[in-house]
């Protein structure tokens, strides 16, 4: 399990609400998409159930849907959609594989930051298969 934190401005939230009606969706991608530095923390997270396997890279990075998953609006999940690419440079090749992944949160007020995990899936094994 990935376990990181990123900011989060709950002003930006309030002036948000002020302005206009934003979704839960567009609070947390603009959250998420707001810089350079967040969005690949992101993907290093969701990249290292792939470390070992060649040099991997997560290529086009979207959002499905965020939502909150509580009445307080403190918890919620996040689907993300993405290409895990590997190059694999003994052999000279590459793999490309689709993925989608759901990133789970918890607004920390206090320390303003988003706590994400992302629970890895579970890897099969070969003996349990005898």
């Amino acid at each position: 399990m990935a376990k990181f934190a990123l900011p989060y401005n709950r002003q930006r939230w309030s002036e948000m609400k002020k302005n206009d009606e934003p979704t839960e969706f567009e609070f947390l991608e603009e959250t998420l998409k707001k810089d350079k530095e967040t969005i690949q923390t992101v993907c290093w997270n969701l990249l290292q159930q792939f470390i070992g396997e060649g040099s991997p890279s997560i290529h086009d990075f979207e959002i499905d849907s965020a939502y909150f998953t509580d009445k307080y609006h403190s918890k919620g999940q996040i689907d993300v959609e993405f290409v895990v690419h590997i190059y694999f440079g003994c052999d000279d090749m590459d793999s490309d594989w689709d993925r989608n992944d759901t990133i789970f949160f918890e607004l920390n007020p206090e320390t303003k930051e988003i706590v994400c995990n992302i629970i890895e899936p579970e890897q099969r094994s070969t003996f349990e298969e005898f």
